[in-house]
């Protein structure tokens, strides 16, 4: 027998607070006020705009949208093509965080653009969750499952939880300090990936809002102004300053040099 043992990174400890229905008649508006309950919305059809920290969304069908609590919030059906939606609101110590591992909260987004078949999967929840028109113990726990499927699905757009986290400015500050410290090894992103423990998408992102490069080209620049600083204040080889500098290949360290800097480690020191 095969025993497995799983712990969750948080404990959501989940509650459902209510759910509905609602077919909307053309501008019918809800808003702005703050609800007390974090609540999603699917749209079963049409359209409508979802405003929420200055921001505003389009939605069309498909659409999940997230009002969350303690905020101003508002959201307005189309006039000519006004939407449908269910929605079920949820409480849960660590709601939250879970919200924002689905990726709700980075950047500011709130809405979730399911495809054809996320669609039919998530119309047949959220219709099972509002089939009842009473709900004792029994049905309760039917709908939380439900509500538990509902979020997993939409995790699985997010690939991994550690994905959606957001890196700060301290973050960017200890992949620099280790690449300074570390140039003279072989680095790759897949290698700062499993050394931090982010997603290389999000590394990437990372490195173009720091530094407007991709992290492969920040390393590359990065060596080569140590080579040029080796250039202008040593007499070493320069196959020793390629090796020094994490060039293993010293005819591309000869190329990449010139492409840089339009003169060779030679012509460099000539000058000097």
């Amino acid at each position: 027998m095969d025993v497995y043992q799983s712990r969750a990174k948080n404990q959501h400890d989940l509650a459902i607070y209510q759910f509905g229905y609602e077919k909307c008649s053309a501008d019918q508006s809800f808003g702005p006020f703050k609800r007390d309950c974090f609540m999603l919305h699917f749209l079963v059809s049409g359209q409508g705009l979802y405003k929420i920290r200055n921001k505003t969304f389009h939605l069309k069908k498909g659409d999940c949208f997230l009002v969350i609590p303690d905020e101003d919030t508002y959201y307005e059906a189309n006039k000519s093509d006004p939407y449908e939606f269910y929605w079920i609101g949820f409480r849960g110590v660590n709601a939250k965080q879970l919200m924002e591992d689905l990726g709700f909260y980075r950047d500011d987004n709130f809405v979730y653009h399911s495809n054809k078949q996320e669609y039919d999967i998530l119309y047949k929840y959220m219709r099972n969750i509002v089939n009842f028109d009473e709900v004792d113990e029994k049905v309760y726990l039917y709908n939380l499952g439900h509500l538990y499927l509902i979020l997993s699905l939409l995790m699985q757009k997010t690939e991994k939880v550690r994905e959606s986290v957001s890196i700060d400015e301290n973050t960017w500050k200890q992949v620099s300090e280790y690449i300074a410290f570390n140039y003279r090894q072989p680095i790759t992103i897949e290698s700062l990936s499993n050394q931090f423990g982010f997603h290389r998408t999000s590394l990437y992102k990372l490195f173009k809002r720091n530094t407007g490069m991709s992290p492969s080209d920040y390393i590359l620049n990065y060596r080569l102004d140590k080579a040029m600083q080796m250039v202008k204040n040593t007499t070493h080889l320069y196959k020793n300053i390629s090796n020094e500098c994490g060039f293993n290949d010293p005819t591309y360290f000869y190329k990449a040099f010139k492409r840089k800097f339009g003169r060779t480690p030679q012509q460099i020191r000539d000058l000097n």
